[in-house]
């Protein structure tokens, strides 16, 4: 592509995450993200197919976006590494928040989000699998660990936690003590050493906050309730 096309795509895909945000997906037509993107229908439709091929590219230039920002700029090593890399994508996930609830909701709701989600977990997964690996070389995982499969259920612990932040079960700090203690409690069976100890000390501080936390708006709840 030339650079005039790149920055207009660019724009294109900017637009497009902009209007999920303010918008239910199943609601978003080809005409209003044209109009939007300030471009013509039939652009979009030499450019990327057609509305959900649009929102697609859209939301994976996002995310790849910012797994690519969370696997990198970490001096740590082991579990605080991986620890980090859940509180960085905790604490993406509340910066747009609008943005992040209207695609939960979207991937609830609508089976053309399918592939897409399957797509944003491998990549998120594969961020996780790098950094098991290297725990692994390094003698911190028990020796029969499978770093692929212990990934995968970093993802869910992840996505479990979104999930329930999304319906507004929690806010943002039980967003963070969900995706924390889920991944705390699954490295700490598999973590062999000194992480162990330090692992503990995080899932016991964790499960104090999203207690907290959860008889915070179980006490609001009963107020508006009330």
């Amino acid at each position: 592509m030339t650079e005039q096309k790149l920055e207009r795509r660019g724009r294109i895909l900017e637009s497009a995450r902009q209007l999920i945000a303010e918008r239910p997906y199943r609601e978003i037509t080809v005409r209003e993200l044209a109009r939007r993107c300030g471009v013509s229908v039939p652009t979009l439709y030499n450019q990327f197919g057609g509305k959900d091929a649009l929102l697609a590219a859209a939301v994976e230039a996002h995310f790849r976006a910012g797994f690519a920002d969370i696997a990198e700029g970490d001096e740590r090593a082991g579990p605080d590494r991986i620890l980090g890399l859940v509180r960085r994508v905790a604490a993406r996930t509340s910066e747009l928040a609008e943005y992040h609830q209207s695609l939960l909701q979207a991937f609830a709701e609508s089976r053309e989000t399918e592939s897409l989600q399957h797509s944003l977990g491998v990549e998120l997964t594969a961020v996780f699998v790098g950094q098991l690996e290297d725990m692994k070389a390094r003698r911190q995982l028990a020796a029969w660990i499978d770093p692929g499969t212990l990934a995968v259920q970093l993802t869910t612990a992840c996505i479990s936690a979104s999930v329930v932040w999304g319906q507004g079960l929690v806010g943002d700090q039980g967003l963070e003590a969900f995706m924390l203690h889920g991944a705390a409690v699954l490295l700490l069976a598999a973590a062999r050493g000194r992480s162990r100890t330090e692992l503990e000390a995080v899932v016991r501080e964790t499960q104090a906050r999203f207690a907290k936390e959860l008889a915070s708006i179980t006490t609001e709840t009963q107020q508006n309730t009330g």
